[in-house]
């Protein structure tokens, strides 16, 4: 079909490495037909794991927006208004990744991401108002693994998210893992 054979015997070796000769899991979350789904299809940047992202924003017009490009792209987004929400949905939906406002009500950005840190390695990209060079640096020093200032294309926002999720895909894969 669409791929070559050396892609396929790439994949079952790779499988074979990840679950064992006997299909038990050793050391990745997936079972075996989404890890193959996922080799074949992650080279070309399209996800198909219905990947959940947690959009954590009390503008409705910058959520709404974000929620219908991840519904388009194929993500399953979760919305949360405000900080207290926001953590609630971390603790209860684990989400794959994190878009976090910054200046929330009830509980601000670097707080959230401050207390999802302490348990949690989970991508987590900041949007918000604040450009200058300082805020960005300290966003990252917080744990945020990119940082978006608004306002934004929706669209850079989702390839950001994809690009996040590909180093995380990378980074949980077994040394010698290859794509």
């Amino acid at each position: 079909g669409e791929y070559s054979e050396l892609t396929l015997r790439r994949v079952l070796a790779n499988s074979k490495m990840l679950f064992g000769a006997a299909g038990g899991r050793k050391c990745f979350p997936f079972d075996i037909l989404q890890f193959v789904y996922f080799v074949c299809i992650f080279p070309k940047g399209v996800f198909l794991m219905n990947e959940k992202i947690l959009v954590a924003d009390d503008d409705r017009n910058i959520a709404e927006l974000l929620r219908l490009y991840l519904v388009k792209e194929g993500f399953t987004p979760i919305l949360a208004a405000d900080g207290e929400e926001a953590f609630h949905a971390f603790e209860t939906e684990h989400p794959d990744l994190i878009l976090l406002d910054l200046m929330m009500p009830k509980m601000d950005g670097r707080t959230v991401c401050e207390k999802i840190r302490k348990t949690s390695q989970v991508p987590i990209i900041m949007l918000t108002a604040k450009g200058e060079v300082y805020d960005r640096v300290l966003g990252l020093e917080l744990g945020a693994d990119d940082y978006v200032v608004k306002p934004f294309d929706a669209k850079e926002v989702i390839a950001r998210i994809k690009a996040v999720l590909r180093r995380k895909f990378i980074a949980y894969a077994p040394h010698g893992f290859q794509l």
